[in-house]
């Protein structure tokens, strides 16, 4: 996600610059997708459920699921928020994409990218994960990511004036809106609002 954050934000900044639009959450979002073929293996393995084939972690770490969900992700939210479909399909791929690198660049012969065109598997461990940073994380990739994460917003913010972290990550959650109306209704005293 770190690591995705920081091309989301340079994504985001060159999009606006040229479509006037930002739709670089979606990076974000889909930086996640490939890792579903582990929840569902726990779903799998929960119920049972092996026949008549189990998902193992891994799965989806290929081109054709990169190809598969970002078409679907683009679909579904072209037509459910309007948003064009060739903006939500480049940055679905780009947030897929990058999952799929920097597992490249963390393990060696880990996942079989380009099944189902072969078999092997492929990685190069430039920065081989240890996960000391409370078992979570590796902390040189962890740090080296939280870097790269300034940078591009230093590098946002020289080119796009009216940037800030705080206004970006609003903008997305909707966090000021909702958070102002519930202080509102609370000040208030009318919690019938809040039912609704």
């Amino acid at each position: 996600m770190i690591y995705s954050f920081a091309v989301a934000l340079i994504v985001g900044m060159i999009f606006m610059r040229y479509t006037g639009r930002d739709p670089s959450w979606v990076i974000l979002v889909m930086t996640v997708v490939p890792d579903l073929d582990f929840v569902v293996n726990r779903i799998m393995r929960f119920f049972h459920l092996s026949s008549p084939f189990i998902l193992n972690h891994g799965d989806f770490h290929n081109i054709i699921s990169l190809i598969f969900f970002s078409l679907v992700a683009s679909l579904i939210l072209h037509k459910y928020s309007k948003m064009h479909f060739g903006d939500a399909l480049l940055c679905a791929m780009i947030g897929f994409s990058c999952h799929l690198i920097e597992d490249f660049v963390v393990y060696t012969d880990w996942y079989g990218y380009f099944y189902p065109w072969t078999l092997r598997e492929y990685g190069v461990a430039i920065l081989p994960e240890t996960r000391n940073f409370y078992g979570i994380a590796d902390t040189k990739i962890l740090s080296l990511g939280i870097i790269l994460v300034c940078i591009a917003i230093l590098i946002r913010m020289y080119f796009d004036k009216t940037f800030t972290v705080g206004n970006w990550v609003r903008k997305y959650t909707g966090i000021g809106k909702r958070m102002k109306y519930y202080t509102e209704v609370l000040m208030s005293g009318n919690s019938e609002k809040l039912e609704k």
